[in-house]
């Protein structure tokens, strides 16, 4: 019986583990960064970068857009993810440091 029980409690360490390193967390992070598509809002990209980041507005030439548009950068450390937005939605994204 001891057996049987030292099983199910590996068996059950096992699975929480798998199931621990296959949550997503927001952040600053390569695989987060293939994740933001063209066309997202910034409410769809907080949930995948967070919600912790640098805003800068403008018009003119905004990372090789014309007109107004928005850009944000999420920062961890020396890794940065900038997201330029036109109208409300993701128009390319890029990183320093993935």
């Amino acid at each position: 019986m001891a057996k049987k029980a030292t099983f199910v409690l590996l068996a059950v360490a096992f699975i929480m583990t798998f199931a621990v390193v296959g949550c997503s967390k927001a952040g600053v992070s390569k695989e987060n960064l293939d994740k933001v598509k063209v066309g997202m809002t910034l409410a769809e990209v907080e949930k995948i970068l967070g919600t912790e980041k640098k805003g800068v507005e403008g018009s003119g030439a905004l990372g090789g857009i014309t007109g107004a548009g928005k850009a944000y950068v999420w920062e961890d450390g020396d890794k940065k993810i900038t997201v330029t937005f036109k109208d409300g939605k993701v128009l390319k994204s890029a990183a320093i440091g993935l």
